[in-house]
């Protein structure tokens, strides 16, 4: 009787597993030329510089001597 109740608890749980997919990698590191690159490049220089983004990605302002993130970020309206 235990052999059946295994078999069946084993089939059971069976039923409810997915396949797994496998996500390919895109590298967009050549797609879209120079300017895209520029693009990514300028990117990454502004986040290394610490720069304060909105919520769409844009940058609103770069910390520096005379002016905090935190003001930058209550003048801009960012939480």
């Amino acid at each position: 009787m235990a052999n059946i109740f295994g078999i069946a608890k084993k089939g059971l749980g069976l039923l409810g597993k997915k396949p797994k997919v496998k996500k390919s990698v895109v590298d967009l590191s050549d797609d879209g030329g120079p300017y895209v690159r520029m693009q990514q490049h300028n990117a990454k220089k502004a986040k290394k510089e610490g720069a304060i983004s909105n919520k769409s990605g844009h940058v609103v302002g770069t910390p520096n001597k005379e002016r905090s993130a935190e003001s930058i970020k209550k003048y801009h309206g960012i939480k």
